[in-house]
């Protein structure tokens, strides 16, 4: 009898253990997201009716992925774009967001990486081209821990041989913005970085643009 009840209790506590054990595990446990398809992504935002309000076209969609592998393995984010309508979502830890804008453009046609708050968590800065009537590029960055989109009062329109912008990264928190030039005709158009025409700067854990003047004197734009 008493071995028996010895048993018993020992039984008890291996299963007490072994209960804690797991408790502990479960405190610890952290959800890890692995890269997704341009299928699933396609699934995430069919199945989003917000999602879905940015594109006209509700059927038959399509995505692009256009992540840089920099941006990937910097940030874990994904960036996808709808080749028809030329908008783009971005994809972090297991959720969806519109980013930039695309009508009457091109969306994002360039992204970096970015810190402006400084902490643990690479951001994402990118270019967009959109318009009706006037094409005109556009900034925009995405904080990953706040996960809210900031988009600059900053505005360049495409015209007198123009097109896109492109950012040229300083530091992750500095950014000089050039004007570029159309090369080529037609389907053979590229465009290569022709003139410095603003900076990116961090005011604290806030970024501003200002104009640059070609003499290192600027004018603080927002």
């Amino acid at each position: 009898m008493k071995r028996i009840l010895l048993i018993f209790m020992v039984l008890c506590l291996v299963l007490s253990v072994a209960g804690c054990k797991k408790k502990n595990t479960n405190d610890n446990d952290t959800v890890s997201y692995s890269k997704i398809s341009e299928e699933q992504a396609v699934k995430m935002l069919t199945d989003d009716s917000a999602l879905m309000e940015t594109l006209e076209k509700k059927d038959d969609i399509t995505l692009q992925e256009i992540t840089p592998d920099d941006v990937y393995n910097d940030t874990g984010c994904q960036i996808f774009k709808n080749p028809d309508e030329y908008e783009s979502y971005l994809v972090f830890q297991g959720r969806m967001y519109h980013i930039g804008l695309g009508f009457g453009g091109y969306g994002i046609v360039d992204i970096q990486t970015c810190n402006f708050d400084d902490n643990d968590q690479m951001d994402i800065i990118f270019v967009y081209s959109w318009g009706s009537g006037i094409l005109r590029s556009e900034i925009g960055y995405f904080d990953l821990t706040l996960l809210e989109e900031t988009q600059f009062e900053y505005s360049v329109a495409h015209d007198g041989g123009y097109g896109e912008i492109a950012l040229e990264k300083l530091s992750d928190d500095r950014f000089d913005v050039y004007s570029t030039k159309a090369i080529g005709e037609n389907d053979a158009i590229s465009y290569e970085k022709d003139q410095k025409i603003a900076e990116i700067v961090n005011e604290g854990t806030k970024p501003v643009i200002k104009e640059w003047h070609g003499d290192e004197s600027t004018e603080w734009v927002g």
